[in-house]
């Protein structure tokens, strides 16, 4: 500070810079408070979730501000991944629960494993495809040209195929890469409905109508054994699941 005879004192540049800087300690101290305060309580000190890739991301990000607003400071680490991928984040440590999709037995070894809901699976390509010409694709039509499949980059699933069939194919370990060249109609594939709603209602990619019963992608919870989630992730997941029984 400067002062000056008659004059009011007042902050230097410097003094103003070390002045927000103690301010925002101050903050973050009243932040580690509430944390603590919360944790105290039994609530988790963080929430770390790994999601499979085909959830329904608006029904994720809808429950997560709902938990944002009932606790502003407690943390959030959420994870996407494909297949595998979620169950190996939670064996690992990593994430604490997971929502993955179907595990086989061999895979299950240290996990808790729970059916928790599931999601609509549509076979679709790009309009200008070949396939889009066909008025009734059958199996056999699908066949013949290349599906565009996801290839497991965890151990724990390697080599594991869902909805996938014999002929020509296409693997991407990267799914945002694979809808790319699904929309470049480079071939067809599986997708969950509301991952490509938009592009249907758009004209972008046609439903292949290969079978009047729907197709179905199973999402289970998983967690190490012994190891349930949180308060605050158990409300989460709770959200999530009743959301998606009424989409």
């Amino acid at each position: 500070w400067c002062p000056s005879a008659g004059r009011t004192p007042t902050l230097t540049g410097a003094g103003e810079a070390l002045l927000e800087h103690a301010f925002g300690i101050a903050a973050g101290l009243d932040e580690m408070r509430a944390h603590a305060h919360q944790i105290a309580g039994g609530l988790e000190p963080v929430v770390s979730l790994a999601v499979d890739t085909f959830f329904p991301t608006n029904i994720l990000l809808d429950a997560l501000t709902h938990l944002g607003v009932a606790h502003p400071d407690l943390p959030i680490r959420l994870r996407s991944e494909s297949l595998g991928g979620v169950a190996a984040a939670v064996l690992e440590g990593s994430c604490r629960v997971g929502i993955s999709g179907p595990l086989p037995q061999r895979s299950r070894d240290g996990l808790e494993v729970t059916p928790y809901c599931r999601t609509r699976i549509v076979a679709v390509v790009g309009s200008g495809h070949a396939l889009a010409q066909i008025e009734d694709p059958s199996i056999e039509h699908l066949r013949a040209y290349v599906q565009l499949v996801l290839s497991d980059r965890s151990e724990l699933t390697r080599d594991r195929s869902t909805a996938v069939l014999d002929g020509r194919r296409w693997s991407f370990a990267d799914s945002a890469v694979r809808r790319a060249a699904l929309l470049h109609g480079i071939g067809w594939c599986h997708m969950p409905q509301h991952m490509v709603d938009d592009e249907l209602r758009n004209g972008r990619l046609v439903r292949l109508c290969v079978t009047s019963e729907p197709l179905w992608h199973a999402h289970f919870l998983v967690h190490r054994t012994g190891e349930p989630p949180g308060p605050a992730t158990a409300a989460l997941l709770e959200r999530v699941r009743v959301s998606c029984d009424v989409a």
